[in-house]
């Protein structure tokens, strides 16, 4: 609606200014070439005058329809008032007044707008009708002509002010279609937007996510390569420490199966010895893999 809006400030500041430069126009060229310049349409163009600058001031100061309705009004009032007293100016206030008629349909909504066609209407109606009534002021032989002339006036007024309605109206529900459409799709646009920001943000959590199992797995993978070096470490080293005494002892078996009558007790002794030797090997080694987390 602003946009909208903003479309009718426009139409109206440019048509101001249209009036403002005309008349301004009118005025310089009545005073350079008329002989009485202070006369009944000078007077008109002057308060049209005012009534521009009085609709300019409004117009800046946010009255729209105030505006409006000062400077058409002001522009109905002068041209009938011409097209009453002035008999050579009848055409052409009333073909003003039919820009008057089509301001109203473009600018004006609502009641105000069948309000202000219907005021223009009657005045039009009062000026045909007292010119009926007066045909030889205005050079007319009789009355049928000025009914005639009337009756198209008031033709051309409904025709204009009617096309003009209903192209404002027609404008209006397209732009007030535009205006849903952009709506929706606004609203469709941000739901894109939050479903995005929700997608990247999961990204990003499955990202940290992979990061840190992926360090997990480092970890652990570099922890079992260095607890199976160490292992590896451990069985070397620990292996020479348990081949002497086993091979004492198996020196020690070989022994009691050669000789006729062996010493056993002496071999028992020597064989727990070398025994107590190889449990103090795997204890050592057990407390080593303990001590290292080796052990599970």
């Amino acid at each position: 609606m602003s946009s909208q809006k903003e479309i009718e400030k426009y139409f109206l500041r440019f048509l101001l200014r249209i009036l403002f430069a005309g008349t301004i126009l009118i005025i310089t060229t009545d005073f350079l070439f008329q002989e009485h310049f202070l006369q009944y349409d000078a007077i008109v163009d002057f308060i049209l005058l005012a009534a521009v600058l009085l609709s300019f001031l409004l117009f800046r100061l946010g009255h729209f329809n105030s505006s409006v309705l000062v400077i058409t009004l002001v522009s109905l009032a002068s041209m009938l008032y011409q097209s009453i007293t002035l008999p050579q100016a009848a055409t052409m206030s009333f073909s003003v007044i039919l820009v008057v008629g089509f301001v109203y349909s473009i600018l004006l909504k609502g009641n105000l707008r069948y309000f202000m066609h219907g005021v223009t209407l009657t005045g039009m109606l009062a000026a045909f009708t007292w010119q009926a009534l007066h045909p030889g002021f205005y050079h007319q032989p009789n009355s049928g002509e000025v009914i005639t002339m009337g009756f198209t006036y008031f033709v051309l007024y409904i025709i204009i002010s009617y096309s003009a309605s209903y192209l404002k109206m027609q404008y209006d529900t397209l732009h007030e279609d535009l205006k849903l459409k952009n709506s929706e799709l606004l609203e469709k646009t941000y739901e894109i937007e939050a479903q995005n920001e929700e997608l990247i943000q999961g990204q990003q959590n499955l990202n940290e996510l992979n990061l840190n199992l992926e360090k997990m797995v480092s970890e652990r993978t570099n922890r079992i390569s260095s607890q199976n070096e160490q292992l590896i470490r451990y069985s070397y080293n620990n292996a020479h420490h348990l081949r002497g005494p086993v091979a004492r002892v198996l020196g020690l078996i070989a022994i009691s199966k050669i000789e006729q009558s062996p010493d056993f007790a002496f071999l028992f002794s020597k064989i727990e010895e070398q025994t107590l030797e190889i449990d103090s090997v795997v204890q050592k080694i057990a407390r080593e893999l303990e001590e290292n987390g080796l052990q599970s």
